[in-house]
């Protein structure tokens, strides 16, 4: 097969692995805000389905995989997680968490509201 031809073949959507066998038991994703997050880490884990407790590092995540994390919640979400905050809550709910008091800090009560209005339209579009 010629080089010039790998460009022109469609490219394969790598399939995501199943949950690893872990303790923690799996609990859904239940706001628009834990969507988000969880969508965030199967992009960036493979790994679908995230329960809401399950530890990023114990999945396999690592500092690369977390500052491709925080970039895909800065692009849908509209506030940065710091690589700190990030693994001193290591879970979608405890992210969720830092994340809504980031977008307090930075928001008026009706710029918050419209934001996770938003948030909850662009899930339910996926």
């Amino acid at each position: 097969m010629r080089a010039d031809r790998v460009e022109d073949e469609p490219q394969k959507q790598p399939t995501a692995r199943q949950r690893p066998d872990i303790i923690t038991p799996f609990v859904a994703a239940r706001t628009p805000l834990e969507f988000a997050i969880a969508e965030a880490w199967k992009e960036a884990l493979g790994i679908y389905p995230l329960g809401v407790h399950d530890d990023f590092t114990e999945l396999g995540g690592d500092s690369v995989t977390a500052a491709r994390v925080i970039g895909l919640l800065k692009q849908t979400v509209g506030v940065e997680l710091s690589i700190q905050l990030f693994f001193a809550g290591p879970t979608i709910a405890k992210q969720a968490i830092s994340l809504t008091q980031g977008l307090i800090d930075n928001t008026d009560d009706g710029a918050f509201n419209d934001l996770l209005d938003g948030i909850g339209q662009r899930n339910d579009d996926a």
